[in-house]
């Protein structure tokens, strides 16, 4: 009686218990559904915004669309680099008294610009052995740098660090270079397609005994030099010897994934030569810019390095090192450091052997759980009244569990996977439609021609004349287009009679445009200017300035007439002579001029009529903070109050109420974020 009452009591529970188990799933059906959804707006809010930006970003990697740098040769700069370089080495070879030799070398070549550059070497070996198939061990960075950039991190930082080690090393009495030479090799042109190291390899003699090399490029002034890449990891063995280990194997894949390039990228062209790389990636923003400058340099970053290359240099020329015979990483090593103190240091092989056993592991764990849990319930009277009665409705309930985790996990891995691809889909259809209202700036239609260092005029008709500049390769540009602002399309228009760039474009009363000055290769101004007739779309020449100019200004004045003012005729002369242009009758008149010489200044005119000139740089490459105001009814100049800070390329811009913002500028180290009001 009492197992069939029992029997009674259990058969109408099973249906109540599906309706429990139904309105169970139902509800998590619905949390599921939620939770999916929200997941997929938080996907597409995220995706979306991400996919413009990179829509953007991905360009600009091959091709820069604002103003690139210009790469530094045949200036002063690069030839008194060469020259601190060339001293610095002979006096540190100078007082060596032992049988070392010290062998100056400089290797001439000519740059895609048919530049005549240099690199610089030096040798170090023993005079007591005269073989020439002597082994070298070679430490290399470039000495060369790009506009506005003081270059401290990239790479001024680099020749530092080798000038102390080659110091050190020929002042070392353990150290004879007798078995192992050394090379020093400062590279030009390596921000310009790295034609110097590429020079190197193809036509230098030394090439053939290089067996290791150190690349040092990039270093940051805030933190610790990372070992970027290595020819092959076994190297790292060598490297877990010094004091601060800072590198990981994930590393050595950035440089396959974004597509940058230093000189070393050229040292492992014929893969025959152990090397490093060192460098840092998260400062990397800073490079080629004003704000790489020693003045940021953190205390003992750059010992810091030098002690690391010590280690690694000594160890190769007291032959301590690993003597590898080949590049081949039969089973690579993986590695990282722990806090820059400890290197973790194991083979491939190992690794995978390792995640097979883990995985093994955690499924060998999974099941001895649940078939635990199995037997527990099995063992366990309960009433179905949940979720549990899989133990009663299925024969197999062990097997239907295993099975059910499976599916159940890998329809969420899907639907995961199917929900990232969905967003960023939908992301990428979004970016295309780029909505005015969601992210404030659109894409238009492109120029004919890429250019910088241009000309940019509203006309009557509300087109845009963009007229001059500069184009890849330092090639000045006569050509002119006109963008419709109703169509968003350039159309080309007529050319200018002379190409230049660092000009000025003003737009008369008549509606035509005046352009002056310029020049077209960055040495010699010119003093040509010419009109452009919206109506015909022509240039036509007009009566020159009196004074060649270029990174001047020009000034409409209330009288219709232009006032030009400043600027250079060559890299070290600067005007402060004023002239103004007369549309009535096309000629130009000396005014009064600047009280100080000045170019890449500003001038805006003022409400009373008058054009305030502030800033720019001068003889003496003299950059100012000094002010002065031109009175067209008089025609002359008279100081004003100084700005807080000496800039050249400042901006200003006449405000409503009569004030001149100036914003920004460069004082010669660092780009300005402060603006001043007038």
């Amino acid at each position: 009686m009492n197992e069939i009452g029992e029997e009674t009591v259990f058969i109408p529970q099973v249906s109540n218990t599906n309706q429990i188990h139904r309105k169970f799933h139902n509800n998590q059906h619905l949390k599921e559904f939620i939770l999916w959804f929200i997941l997929l707006i938080c996907l597409l809010l995220l995706a979306g915004p991400f996919t413009h930006h990179l829509s953007y970003s991905v360009p600009t990697v091959k091709t820069r669309t604002s103003a690139r740098h210009v790469f530094i040769s045949n200036t002063r700069g690069n030839f008194d680099a060469r020259d601190y370089l060339i001293l610095q080495i002979k006096r540190i070879c100078s007082p060596n008294k032992r049988h070392i030799q010290c062998e100056l070398n400089l290797q001439n070549f000519t740059d895609s610009q048919h530049n005549q550059l240099q690199n610089i070497f030096v040798r170090i070996l023993n005079t007591l052995n005269k073989s020439r198939n002597i082994p070298s061990v070679m430490l290399t960075a470039h000495y060369d740098s790009v506009e506005f950039s003081p270059g401290a991190g990239d790479d001024g930082s680099g020749l530092v660090i080798i000038l102390e080690l080659l110091s050190n090393l020929i002042n070392d009495l353990t150290i004879n270079f007798s078995n192992v030479h050394l090379v020093i090799l400062f590279t030009n042109a390596e921000e310009s397609e790295l034609q110097g190291a590429l020079a190197f390899i193809t036509d230098h003699r030394w090439r053939f005994n290089i067996r290791h090399f150190f690349s040092i490029d990039s270093i940051s002034c805030n933190d610790v030099a990372d070992l970027l890449q290595t020819t092959s990891s076994q190297l790292i063995i060598d490297y877990s010897q010094v004091a601060r280990l800072r590198t990981n194997v994930i590393l050595q894949k950035i440089p396959k994934w974004i597509p940058f390039s230093s000189d070393y990228d050229v040292f492992i062209l014929n893969n025959s030569r152990f090397g490093y790389d060192f460098g840092f990636l998260p400062d990397g923003y800073t490079y080629h810019t004003s704000s790489d400058h020693i003045s940021t340099c953190k205390q003992g970053i750059i010992q810091d390095l030098g002690d690391t290359l010590a280690i690694l240099i000594r160890n190769i020329l007291l032959e301590n090192n690993q003597q590898l015979n080949n590049m081949n990483d039969t089973d690579p090593l993986i590695y990282f450091d722990i806090l820059g103190r400890y290197l973790m240091i194991y083979k491939l092989s190992t690794s995978v052997l390792i995640q097979k056993i883990l995985i093994v592991f955690i499924i060998i764990i999974g099941i001895i759980r649940i078939i635990f849990d199995h037997i527990y319930r099995r063992q366990q009277n309960f009433s179905c009244n949940d979720f549990h009665c899989i133990y009663f409705r299925f024969k197999n309930p062990l097997t239907i569990r295993i099975l059910s985790i499976i599916i159940y996990s890998i329809s969420n891995i899907l639907s995961m996977i199917i929900g990232v691809v969905f967003s960023l889909i939908l992301a990428c259809i979004v970016s295309m439609i780029q909505p005015v209202s969601c992210y404030g700036w659109f894409s238009t239609g492109n120029m004919s021609h890429g250019r910088y260092i241009h000309t940019a005029s509203v006309l009557s008709n509300g087109n845009v004349l963009v007229a001059g500049g500069e184009s890849i390769g330092d090639i000045a540009l006569n050509s002119a287009e006109l963008y419709d602002s109703s169509t968003g399309a350039s159309t080309p228009t007529g050319n200018m009679t002379n190409a230049r760039y660092a000009h000025t474009a003003s737009v008369l009363s008549n509606g035509k445009v005046l352009v002056t000055g310029g020049t077209i290769d960055r040495i010699i101004a010119i003093n040509s200017t010419e009109l452009y007739d919206p109506s015909t779309g022509t240039w036509a020449p007009t009566i020159s300035m009196m004074n060649a100019r270029a990174a001047h200004t020009a000034s409409v004045l209330s009288n219709g007439k232009v006032l030009v003012t400043g600027g250079q005729t060559n890299d070290t002369s600067f005007l402060n002579s004023a002239e103004l242009y007369d549309p009535s009758t096309g000629t130009w008149t000396i005014t009064d001029s600047m009280t100080y010489t000045r170019s890449t200044h500003t001038a805006s005119i003022l409400s009373n009529g008058t054009v305030l000139v502030t800033g720019g740089i001068g003889n003496g490459n003299i950059i100012f903070n000094t002010a002065e105001l031109y009175d067209p009814s008089t025609g002359a100049w008279t100081t004003t109050s100084n700005m807080a800070d000496a800039r050249y390329y400042p901006m200003a811009a006449v405000l409503s109420n009569g004030k001149v913002l100036v914003t920004g500028g460069f004082n010669g180290i660092i780009a300005l974020s402060s603006t001043e009001l007038y």
